[in-house]
């Protein structure tokens, strides 16, 4: 469970992260209400949402994506997310099994 609780306070303390979901939700704002609606801003997204960042092709170049786009809005160390989330590439490789099993003992 350690090993959870660290990912969980990395994800919420993750300045990188926080900076990179902001810049999905404000282009998703966008794609989808356009400027004229800016009092219909969204103040969240489903995280599976995020699969569409693939789907959503530039209209000047099919293989230009959003998430191409999103990616050339932040230089290489805003995207080096690693440094800040160790613990979380460990965590994902606990079996929901072994969580429960801790939480059982606890």
């Amino acid at each position: 469970l350690a090993v959870m609780q660290a990912a969980s306070q990395q994800i919420c303390s993750s300045g990188r992260l926080r900076h990179m979901l902001m810049a999905v939700l404000v282009l998703g704002n966008h794609v989808n209400h356009s400027a004229a609606a800016d009092s219909l801003q969204i103040r969240g997204f489903a995280l599976e949402s995020l699969n569409r960042l693939v789907e959503l092709k530039s209209s000047t170049s099919s293989e230009i994506t959003a998430m191409h786009y999103l990616v050339a809005q932040f230089n290489g160390d805003e995207l080096d997310l690693q440094a800040e989330l160790e613990a979380v590439a460990e965590a994902s490789r606990i079996s929901m099994e072994e969580i429960g099993a801790s939480l059982e003992t606890v």
